[in-house]
């Protein structure tokens, strides 16, 4: 009598173990049915490969495309590849292509000088594109 009792206990333990095993299971399938997956809207944006000076002429190696979210591009954000185009500004790598950094136009890369004045002496400092300064 003893060894159908201890026998009843485990088949009983059996049982319920497999009920639970087969109550996660439904759990899971229908936590997967009703799992929504929202799919975000990308867009196509050029970006800058490398760090680029002013006036350098774009060529298709120094843009690379990556897709941005739809709500996080710039407005002025340019979508096609601007080669053959001036820079009008240094760029650095990975920003995007903005309409103001581009040109049609050779941009001037002349010296820019400041004034400086010192009490009553005035005088220029070149602070870019300054000339090489004979030897």
């Amino acid at each position: 009598m003893r060894y159908i009792a201890i026998s009843v206990l485990f088949v009983g333990l059996g049982l319920a173990g497999f009920a639970a095993m087969q109550a996660q299971a439904m759990i899971t399938r229908i936590q997967a049915e009703n799992t929504v997956i929202q799919e975000v809207p990308t867009v196509r944006v050029a970006t800058f490969a490398q760090d680029l000076p002013r006036g350098h002429l774009i060529t298709e190696a120094d843009l690379v495309v990556v897709e941005y979210t739809a709500s996080s591009v710039p407005p002025s954000a340019v979508q096609e590849l601007p080669s053959g185009q001036w820079l009008a500004r240094d760029v650095a790598s990975g920003q995007p292509v903005l309409a103001r950094d581009v040109s049609v136009e050779p941009v001037d890369r002349s010296a820019q000088y400041i004034r400086v004045r010192r009490g009553a002496e005035t005088s220029w400092a070149c602070v870019a594109f300054c000339p090489d300064e004979p030897s």
